[in-house]
């Protein structure tokens, strides 16, 4: 994972599981201060990696059999992961598990993989090594709605109180900043930033069909333009203030560089 304390949580479940099993305790050794369990008779380890490990290039030429990869949203580069993805070659069977939570970062190789495996679950990519399993709300599914819930919480209900999830949506309800959270850490879905400063439900609500655009020429006008300088869109911004409400006309778009890129990422 991206570092110790991370990487440790599923360790220190296998750890726990080999000491409250006399067949396991018989046969593998825990060794707490170095992150490690030991089966001598094969000369087997299971222990713990994290990014400080990758990018000491330090990594290279390990063969596993078995890779968890935890959090993979995290990554912010990718050393780690192609440093585990490309070990175990020499294996029968080598197997990696990758398991993450959605993150806001489109340009990670968490999203990489999340791209990947809907691909493989909606058939357009055909890969019958990856087995794919996506838990999350859809794009436009009410994320208010305790249907939407269960859907992303297979568990709701038995792990996860779903008087929770109530408490946590009002909450994100009434604070339009937590709303990304929640959807990210309760319903998995990707969101474009960290925070949300705006529910989306109100900016649209400011929408007037009965507004002239035409009716506006000649009026006080403020403008304020905002230049695309990665993968986001640019918008172009115009405030009439002398109305008895404000007047905005605000314009969207995906440059030409950018819309080939992303065309070209598929």
């Amino acid at each position: 994972a991206w570092d110790v304390e991370q990487a440790a949580i599923i360790y220190e479940e296998a750890a726990r599981m080999v000491e409250k099993s006399p067949e396991l305790r018989e046969r593998v050794m825990v060794v707490r201060s170095r992150h490690r369990l030991a089966h001598v008779q094969s000369s087997s380890v299971a222990r713990v990696f994290t990014k400080d490990d990758a990018y000491g290039d330090s990594k290279q030429g390990f063969n596993p059999s078995l890779v968890i990869f935890d959090e993979l949203h995290t990554q912010r580069k990718r050393l780690l992961w192609d440093a585990m993805l490309y070990a175990g070659s020499a294996r029968t069977s080598p197997l990696r598990i990758a398991i993450t939570t959605a993150g806001f970062n489109r340009e990670t190789i968490g999203w990489e993989e999340h791209e990947k495996a809907r691909q493989v679950i909606e058939g357009t990519v055909r890969d019958i090594r990856h087995l794919a399993v996506i838990y999350a709300a859809g794009e436009d599914d009410d994320w208010t709605d305790p249907e939407v819930w269960r859907r992303a919480n297979p568990s709701l209900g038995v792990t996860l109180k779903i008087a929770d999830l109530e408490g946590e949506c009002a909450e994100a309800q009434r604070r339009p900043a937590l709303q990304n959270a929640f959807r990210r850490y309760r319903l998995n879905q990707w969101t474009e930033q960290e925070t949300r400063w705006l529910d989306l439900g109100l900016w649209d609500a400011c929408a007037s069909p009965r507004m002239d655009p035409a009716a506006l020429e000649g009026k006080e006008c403020y403008g304020g333009l905002d230049l695309a300088s990665i993968r986001d869109l640019a918008a172009f911004a115009l405030v009439f203030p002398a109305q008895k409400r404000l007047a905005a006309l605000a314009h969207f778009w995906c440059p030409r560089e950018t819309a080939l890129d992303r065309e070209n990422r598929g």
